[in-house]
């Protein structure tokens, strides 16, 4: 049972954690000031037969990049990537390693250090000598919106693919790469117009991933999820519907969105992918299912053939295989749609056999002992064993970051090269559900967390990465390569997609931790 219903909760007693051992824990004192200022194709697998073939738009650029000098960080040592720095989670891949650079992507905010706007980024941070840069890929015609931060791939020849769009302002995607080798060179490639629908094209979200000898383009279009793949690296491009909310409206667009997330499978040569009904706002109950692609086609996880990629208007999320769906009766005293609970993911993953593993979150319809208004929310672990999809409670993960989005935490990230590893923001403890009152400045703020199992998966042991600071840190994602894994994350206020003044923080190797009490 995924949540019950608590009418009598009690309430909880304010925590206040002991940091005295989590250098990590009081950044707000110890951050590290900012130093001064040709790959080959593959035929596709199966011919389409019902798509075209999209022409590509804008001629290749250079970018400006802004190199700054820095030192080699140590392992476990607390470094600024960006002072003005922040990302949504349903691009992918959201941070990678290419060589021996860390690469992230990335939106400033005009209400942050130094007030840039309209521009999509790239962080980058070499492993080796710790110098940073902030590439500027494009000033987007765009508002300012977190959604507009890229996703990127790690090509075969070590070069690195960069994607982007804006949140429904058009039907542009919108890329960039860079020279093997030169993870920071990096140069415009061409766009990517869609045609209205013929209401007009409006897209959010570019997912890349490298499969099958493909580059893959997935973004939400017109509320519909649309596969785009390339076997020229993006000179040409065919596309496909995969799926959809359900019955379009007479102009193309579907009322009902999917939220998909995306991880190649070099195990198995396929993607898979999770989706959510649709948005746990305009959905009740919304619930989680899974699939993969390979040779153009698309299956159940358990392997059901759903269909071709290349035709139709999309399939439905619950076409595809269950992962879990929301128990529990409606709350009378609580307002619709928020009287019922709803999943959404945090991250996808697949581990060295090749098998998925999701981390989710939950919204129940009980209050958030940590701020009034706020809903509870709890994190979910999935793995799929071969046959069924295994569903584990993680821990308490506080409540939402804003009101106009009551889904939206902190959010959990999945370890790429160890599924029983997840890193999550709460502002209450994942243990005791307690809300986490900071004895820097006596507020509650979200810290970060690391949970790890060693039974596959049945109990989890948490420890602390922050403790009582003064900001709130978020968002964390994980990226591996280069013997290492590094640890981003943001730390300030997000107080919309819209408005944030957050910096991006970095952790090389494994943070520093306690144990709960």
């Amino acid at each position: 049972m995924l949540w019950a219903p608590n009418p009598t909760r009690r309430p909880r007693r304010a925590v206040v954690l002991v940091a005295a051992t989590v250098a990590v824990g009081v950044l707000a004192a110890c951050e590290p000031t900012p130093p001064a200022p040709s790959t080959t194709t593959t035929t596709m697998t199966t011919a389409p037969t019902t798509t075209t073939t999209l022409a590509p738009k804008g001629a290749l650029a250079p970018v400006e990049v802004h190199p700054t000098p820095g030192r080699r960080l140590q392992p476990g040592e607390v470094g600024v990537l960006a002072a003005n720095a922040g990302w949504c989670w349903w691009q992918s891949q959201r941070a990678v390693i290419a060589g021996h650079t860390l690469l992230v992507g990335s939106v400033p905010n005009p209400s942050a250090a130094g007030g840039a706007t309209d521009v999509s980024q790239v962080l980058g941070l070499d492993l080796a000598t710790g110098a940073i840069t902030s590439t500027d890929l494009s000033t987007n015609p765009y508002r300012n919106d977190d959604h507009n931060s890229p996703g990127l791939v790690v090509d075969p020849d070590g070069s690195v693919t960069a994607g982007w769009t804006g949140h429904n302002n058009d039907g542009t995607l919108r890329f960039a790469s860079t020279a093997p080798g030169s993870p920071t060179a990096w140069q415009r490639a061409p766009d990517v117009v869609l045609p209205d629908l013929p209401a007009p094209a409006r897209t959010s979200y570019v997912n890349l991933v490298r499969s099958q000898g493909l580059l893959f383009a997935f973004t939400r279009y017109n509320g519909r999820d649309r596969a785009l793949w390339s076997a020229d690296d993006g000179a040409t491009w065919t596309g496909g519907w995969l799926l959809t909310g359900g019955p379009l409206d007479p102009d193309g667009t579907s009322p009902v969105r999917p939220y998909v997330q995306f991880a190649a499978n070099p195990a198995k040569d396929r993607i898979d992918f999770v989706a959510s009904t649709g948005h746990p706002k305009d959905t009740v109950r919304n619930a989680l299912f899974s699939g993969y692609i390979r040779d153009l086609q698309v299956y159940r996880t358990d392997g059901t053939l759903v269909g071709p990629l290349a035709t139709g208007e999309g399939y439905r999320p619950d076409q595809l295989t269950p992962i879990a769906a929301p128990t529990g009766p409606a709350r009378p005293d609580v307002a619709a749609p928020y009287d019922q609970p709803d999943l959404w993911g945090s991250d996808l993953r697949v581990d060295a056999a090749g098998d998925p593993v999701v981390a989710y979150s939950l919204r129940t319809p009980d209050p958030s002992p940590a701020r009034a208004g706020a809903f509870a929310h709890e994190y979910w672990w999935a793995r799929w064993d071969g046959t069924t999809w295994t569903n584990r409670r993680l821990g308490a993960a506080g409540s939402e970051l804003f009101a106009s989005e009551r889904d939206y935490t902190g959010l959990a990230t999945l370890d790429p090269t160890d599924p029983y590893r997840v890193v999550a923001s709460s502002d209450v403890s994942p243990v005791t559900g307690e809300p986490l009152v900071s004895r820097a400045d006596g507020k509650v703020h979200w810290e970060l967390y690391e949970a790890r199992s060693t039974d596959a998966g049945a109990t989890w042991t948490w420890r602390a990465i922050t403790a009582n600071s003064a900001e709130d840190n978020l968002r964390p994602l994980l990226a591996a390569g280069d013997g290492t894994t590094a640890l981003v994350w943001l730390r300030g206020r997000y107080r919309s997609w819209l408005n944030w003044t957050t910096r991006a923080l970095v952790v090389l190797g494994p943070p520093k931790t306690t144990a709960l009490r």
